[in-house]
Parts: structure tokens; C-alpha cells; sequence
């Protein structure tokens, strides 16, 4: 019973600290005129490849 405990501890343990990683997070922002922003974090440390998105004027996406 008592090696049963230390084993799920351990287990335990193993799995908060696997799980923990560095991530960004990104967003999306439409105003009142539907004008679309968006931006993102940078908590890599990695060099992340960035790019432009252009919504056309009258054009719908998922925000909408």
C-alpha cells in the first residue's frame, strides 16, 4: 500500500512538471466598426516566424 502511494506520487509529480511548456497566445479584436485586431504574445524564446493578415472591407470571417 505504502509503495502504491510513493508510485502515485512520483507519477504525480512527473506529469505536472512534463506538462508545464512555454507557449504564446494570440487574439483577435473587432470594434464596434468591425475593424479587426490582432496581436500576439512572445514568450518564446525561439524566433517565430510573423505574418500580415489582411481582411478585405466587406469581407466576413469568423469573428463576425
Amino acid at each position: 500500500m505504502k509503495r502504491n502511494k510513493i508510485l502515485v506520487a512520483l507519477l504525480s509529480s512527473l506529469l505536472s512538471v512534463s506538462m508545464a511548456s512555454e507557449a504564446c497566445s494570440s487574439l483577435a479584436i473587432l470594434d464596434k466598426n468591425n475593424n479587426v485586431y490582432q496581436g500576439r504574445t512572445l514568450e518564446l524564446t525561439a524566433d517565430l516566424p510573423s505574418w500580415i493578415t489582411y481582411y478585405l472591407k466587406n469581407t466576413q470571417n469568423s469573428l463576425m
